[in-house]
This record gives C-alpha cells, sequence and structure tokens, in this order.
C-alpha cells in the first residue's frame, strides 16, 4: 500500500483517520444519502462543486509493447456530500476482464504521486533553493523529469505555473481561496499490482486537513466531492459485459467522532454499481 504523506501535521492526521480501516461501528450520519458513483467522463459541465455522471466508458486504444489495447478512466465521485471530511470505500472489479493502470487524484489538487500541486503554489516560491525532503518525505510534488530531486528550483515552478490562476476540480481545495480556507488532503491508495492481483482496490482513503487547529466550523465540503481517477486496461481477449461495484463504504464529517475503540456518527452511504460493456 502506497502512503502518500507530506510532513509531520500529516502524520497526525494520517494515524488518526487510518482507524477507519479497522473499526466497525457505523451509526446514522449526514452523508447516508449521498451515493457513490464512477464518472467516465470529466467535460465541461463538471465544476468543483458539481459533476455530471456519465456512465459510459470513453474506450482509448493505446500500444502495449506492440499490442493494441483499450482503456478508460473513471472518477469515483461521492454525489450530494455534506459537510464531507473523509471518504474511504473498497472499488471491486473482475480482474479477468480489466486491470488497474493508474490510480492518482483529479487534476489539480494536492497530490503526492509526483504531479502538480496547487497548493504548493503559495509557498514554493519563498522556499526556492531549500531541500526538498526532510527525515526522507518530500515536501511537493517533484516535475516529472525528476530534475528537483535536491532541492526547489525553477524545474518546480515551472511544473506548477500554468494552474496558479486554474479552477480545480477537486474536493479538497481551491487555489483561488485565501491560505487559511484551503482544504488539503491526505490519501492511501493501493498499488495497482496488488489491486490487480485480488480484483479490488482495497481501502481508497482520502481525507481533509485543515492548516488551522482546531479545525474551525464550516470546513467540511458540501457538494459532490471527485475524489480519485482510476484508468483501466481491458485484459487481451475479454468481451462482453463486466460490472465495478463498491464494498465497505464509509463517509465522515464534521459530526463523526473518531476514539480508538469506534467511530460515532459516520455515514454509510449509498452505491451505484457500473456496468460495463467491454469493446
Amino acid at each position: 500500500m502506497r502512503r502518500h504523506i507530506r510532513n509531520k501535521p500529516l502524520i497526525i492526521s494520517f494515524a488518526l483517520l487510518t482507524s477507519i480501516l479497522f473499526l466497525s461501528n457505523v451509526y446514522a450520519g449526514d452523508n447516508d444519502e449521498a451515493s457513490l458513483v464512477l464518472d467516465f467522463k470529466t467535460t465541461g459541465e463538471d465544476s468543483q462543486f458539481a459533476s455530471n455522471i456519465d456512465s459510459t466508458p470513453d474506450f482509448v486504444e493505446v500500444d502495449v509493447d506492440g499490442e493494441t489495447r483499450n482503456r478508460f478512466t473513471a472518477t469515483l465521485v461521492l454525489k450530494s456530500a455534506t459537510n464531507l471530511m473523509g471518504v474511504n470505500c473498497d472499488l471491486i472489479f473482475d480482474n479477468t476482464k480489466l486491470k488497474i493502470v493508474d490510480i492518482s487524484e483529479s487534476k489539480g489538487d494536492l497530490n503526492f504521486d509526483g504531479r502538480e500541486n496547487i497548493a504548493d503554489i503559495l509557498t514554493l516560491a519563498e522556499r526556492f533553493g531549500e531541500s526538498t525532503t526532510s527525515e526522507g518525505m518530500s515536501y511537493f510534488d517533484l516535475d516529472s523529469e525528476g530534475d528537483s530531486v535536491d532541492k526547489i528550483d525553477d524545474k518546480d515552478i515551472e511544473a506548477v505555473s500554468a494552474n496558479i490562476n486554474q479552477a480545480t476540480l477537486f474536493w479538497t481545495c481551491n487555489p483561488n481561496s485565501d491560505l487559511s480556507t484551503i482544504r488539503e488532503s491526505g490519501e492511501i491508495f493501493e498499488s495497482p499490482e496488488v489491486s490487480n492481483q485480488n480484483g479490488k482496490i482495497d481501502d481508497i482513503i482520502t481525507f481533509l486537513l485543515s492548516r488551522i487547529h482546531p479545525t474551525p466550523a464550516g470546513f467540511g465540503f458540501d457538494g459532490d466531492a471527485r475524489i480519485v481517477d482510476i484508468v483501466f486496461e481491458v485484459i487481451s481477449g475479454s468481451s462482453g459485459e463486466t460490472t465495478i461495484s463498491f464494498d465497505d463504504a464509509i463517509v465522515i464529517d464534521e459530526a463523526t467522532e473518531i476514539t480508538q475503540t469506534e467511530i460515532i456518527n459516520s455515514s454509510t452511504p449509498k452505491s451505484i454499481n457500473s456496468l460495463i460493456i467491454l469493446p
């Protein structure tokens, strides 16, 4: 399991939120009527707060070692979220017909997989020339060529500059907000290799972190939360139909209490399975 940790404050919150993995006492919550669904196309009709769900995959042919394969992207969305602070769920698929190629956060959000990091624009310039690591953890995302391994430099500025004034489709931050209201995120994504072995992405976890402590009232997200992008590839020779479904879903909000023994006032959202017609 990949653990993408930004710094020590994140580690504290990470330890607290990952108790979701082990605790099963679920009480009625504000997001019982929210719905987990896969959106197979991102269009101009999708916004930071509302997602127009397209239930039909858009297959793209790619060359893999000289063989043509079909791939499609699915965005995990929690629709109609209220005061959202965190999501955990499993995604189940038939690994004889589909495989996971990539799992990552949606464009524009904080992410820890080597792509642009929107919120770091706010502090990147003032840390120019400083070391990028501390105790083995990266303080920001490296550019795709890996040219910023040792210190913050022009490559890092270049990697994020195009997004400075762009809105984001992801639920956790808005680069046009002031620093105090930015919602940062922590994530756990299982590696595709492990998911493909089991036919299940076990524990997709995302949660919000506040720059202000204690977390101010109204910090949680309201709307359609675009959680994660997943690239699927059709196994060579597969045809017919297959289904992608959800399991073990839990949502936490501002009213949720997480203790050493239980989670109080969490939610069990509805889920909508996706039927895929293979090409």
